[in-house]
């Protein structure tokens, strides 16, 4: 796919380079965008592709830079506009493996726009590596993945990959092997929430890490069976949610059943439509836990908006509940929107990540750095109440760069 994209985009290159001889030699007008992309050190990136949007037209160009970064941009005419440019790395097709984009001041028709040096900066969680961690023991069948999490040198957790068995028996020994791609350079921690084993990942800029982790059954545990009625028949997502007192994904089953799970506190989840229904449960050793979701219209209605999501992305709302509210919900939206129904009364503060894809079914968070609503950070942004029954309409969380 991506060298797909490639090709499509080296003919774009070199359709457009044909242009230039071609206006060149016609006598057509052109107006030629020049620069230089250099990396954090100061050094020429070569064959860095730099795409450009005309501000008059929106017409849009890609070009792929020299060997010592500099770089021009062909367009059709001479008119007043301004440029805003992105750039990306030719390996990874157009993705943003770099979190720099440039808006121009207006050139007036016939100037020359000479951008200079233009310092490029990585993206942020994105880059150009590849780590691979197989895991071995007790996996469950491809409905019933335990959920493996990637954490960077920060403690945030990055990607979070279900391991998928298919045609494997319940309790049967399998293996399974997560791949986590376009992350960058560092040190890793892949751990499994529901063992609690981890092993450190250290990974090259451009390379493939592998590692291994032996899943071994909890010395305390105990089953969890979790029924939903009424069972939806329209609209209905199935799968049921096992997630621990983090907040970190343990295990999901379409039929909400959960063997050998460590004692402890969990809370289950399932999402029938726009609705999320969840309950705080124990597991206990050697025990089986029943639990009921119930299908009714409870809880309150939170509502809102997300601008600066780059295009082809999405981003994930995550409402953390405060103090004595012990909840957390997640959404992901493409368009800007979010409606969260269903919502336990309480307080919260809401958190917005921007995400490179959502895949099958690898999540790796992408440009743009965590935005939270009304505050710079965390502890800064704004305490939001839920009320049952009712709806809580919030302004809008902007990602930026």
């Amino acid at each position: 796919m991506l060298r797909r994209a490639w090709v499509v985009l080296v003919s774009v290159v070199l359709v457009l380079t044909g242009a230039v001889a071609s206006a060149a030699h016609e006598g057509e007008t052109l107006t030629l965008i020049t620069g230089v992309a250099v990396d954090e050190q100061g050094r020429g990136i070569p064959g860095i592709v730099v795409g450009a949007e005309r501000g008059a037209d929106g017409a849009g160009v890609h070009v792929e830079a020299e060997r010592d970064g500099t770089f021009t941009i062909p367009f059709p005419g001479k008119v007043e506009s301004d440029y805003r440019l992105r750039f990306s790395d030719r390996r990874t097709g157009n993705a943003p493996s770099y979190a720099t984009t440039v808006r121009t001041r207006t050139f007036a028709p016939g100037e020359v726009p000479d951008l200079g040096t233009i310092r490029v900066a990585p993206a942020y969680g994105w880059g150009r590596s590849t780590i691979r961690v197989t895991v071995r023991g007790p996996l469950r069948g491809d409905l019933s993945p335990t959920f493996l999490h990637l954490k960077d040198s920060r403690g945030r957790v990055v990607a979070a990959e279900g391991l998928w068995v298919e045609r494997s028996w319940e309790r049967e020994e399998s293996s399974r092997t997560a791949v986590f791609r376009n992350v960058a350079a560092g040190r890793y921690r892949a751990m499994l929430p529901k063992t609690g084993q981890s092993v450190v990942v250290r990974v090259a800029a451009g390379e493939t890490a592998r590692a291994r982790i032996r899943m071994k059954a909890p010395e305390r545990h105990g089953d969890l069976e979790v029924r939903v009625t009424p069972f939806p028949r329209k609209g209905g997502e199935g799968f049921v949610d096992v997630i621990d007192r983090h907040g970190r994904l343990v295990e999901t089953d379409i039929d909400g059943v959960f063997r050998d799970l460590p004692t402890g506190r969990y809370t289950v989840r399932t999402s029938i439509g726009e609705r999320t229904y969840e309950k705080s449960v124990v597991v206990r050793h050697r025990r089986t836990t029943s639990v009921t979701l119930y299908n009714r219209r409870a809880g309150g209605t939170l509502a809102g908006k997300v601008t600066g999501v780059r295009h082809g992305a999405v981003a994930k709302i995550v409402l953390k509940g405060v103090g004595g509210t012990k909840a957390r919900y997640e959404r992901w939206t493409d368009d800007g929107r979010y409606v969260f129904r269903g919502i336990r009364p309480g307080r919260y503060r809401v958190v917005v990540q921007d995400v490179s894809g959502v895949g099958e079914p690898q999540i790796t968070i992408g440009a743009l750095p965590d935005a939270y609503y009304g505050g710079s950070t965390y502890q800064k942004s704004r305490i939001v109440r839920v009320k049952e029954g009712r709806t809580t309409r919030l302004g809008a969380v902007t990602l930026r760069r």
